[in-house]
């Protein structure tokens, strides 16, 4: 009986000493085929996988993550937002991502096998990036997201590579649709522009409320009139960083000529001369009392067109008090008196 549960206990021993070889084994055959190849450091050429020649001439680019597919394309110096829904784009965003796959800084590099490719969840990405450039495509796929260390892990389909990489700045896999677009009503930016007109439309011309010209930084009137520069810096800083309450992309033929008839007598016009002497123009109607098919509280929105082309918004009428700025208080020196 004694011999008996002395094998027993001997053949246990066998068993778990063979168990625990197999894991090492496994262990040190994993770590076999994640060794990276080389440090980064020792590749100043691998300084980003990104093709420099794709980014410089880059005029669309796709990103999947896992809220959705995103579409973008480059048209006359500005990004534009095709799918999910054809919008403007937030241009700084799409910058910003521009300038983080220049900029990736690369870890570590392993080869492109079964395993590894396992083991990064590539098999699966969690983002894919396509770029197209004037002759040129690359396809780049993210995979596992290392938030102890703030890596990840990325391959572009022409390498035989993985590339262990510093995570993106801005975060990609949490980019949702309200993310890539620009809700802002005015699109210009305050140092491209050259000049700023805002009327009043108590006739088909308008009457003349603002005449601003931008001089080598300096602001003031069409006729030469001084303006104190921080008050028309605090109105400008105001008057762009307004956003849209709705954006009417999807317009049937009712709202459309609605829409129409409304903005034949706009209540306020604002354009905008850009230093290279292109025109933009927004009409602003009166408050709104009802659109076809849009729930509306009475009198608290405005129409907002542009002259780009763009759809038509809603905006809260408090922008009115912005517009409705007159010269006087742009001088003034006094603490402001516009209303934001």
């Amino acid at each position: 009986m004694l011999r008996g549960n002395h094998f027993a206990i001997e053949w246990i021993k066998y068993l778990s000493l063979s168990f625990a070889l197999i894991i090492v084994f496994f262990v040190a055959l994993n770590e076999f085929f994640q060794l990276p190849l080389r440090p980064a450091d020792h590749l100043p050429t691998f300084e980003s996988p990104v093709k420099t020649s794709v980014l410089e001439t880059l005029h669309s680019m796709t990103i999947t993550n896992g809220f959705g597919r995103y579409e973008l394309a480059k048209e006359k110096g500005s990004w534009e937002l095709h799918l999910p829904r054809s919008l403007h784009a937030r241009n700084e965003l799409v910058e910003q991502i521009i300038t983080s796959l220049k900029n990736l800084r690369v870890r570590h590099l392993y080869q492109k096998d079964k395993i590894n490719l396992q083991n990064f969840s590539l098999d699966n990405p969690t983002i894919e990036i396509h770029l197209k450039s004037t002759k040129q495509t690359q396809k780049l796929k993210i995979g596992l997201i290392n938030s102890i260390d703030d890596s990840t892990y990325l391959m572009d389909d022409q390498s035989s590579l993985i590339y262990q990489i510093d995570l993106f700045r801005p975060s990609l896999q949490s980019l949702g649709l309200e993310d890539f677009i620009d809700s802002h009503i005015f699109k210009e930016t305050i140092d491209k522009i050259q000049q700023i007109r805002v009327a009043k439309h108590l006739s088909k011309r308008g009457l003349a409320l603002l005449n601003l010209i931008q001089k080598e930084k300096i602001w003031s009137g069409k006729r030469g009139e001084k303006l104190n520069q921080q008050r028309v810096n605090e109105w400008m800083t105001g008057l762009f960083s307004k956003k849209a309450e709705v954006i009417l992309d999807q317009r049937g033929p009712e709202l459309e000529n609605r829409i129409a008839k409304i903005m034949e007598r706009p209540f306020f016009s604002v354009t905008f001369q850009k230093n290279d002497k292109s025109q933009s123009r927004y009409k602003l109607s009166y408050p709104l009392t009802s659109l076809p098919g849009i729930k509306l509280e009475k009198k608290k929105f405005i129409l907002v067109t542009s002259s780009d082309g763009g759809h038509p918004i809603l905006a809260h009428k408090s922008i009115l008090d912005l517009i409705k700025t007159k010269m006087g208080q742009l001088k003034s020196i006094h603490p402001s008196k516009i209303i934001y």
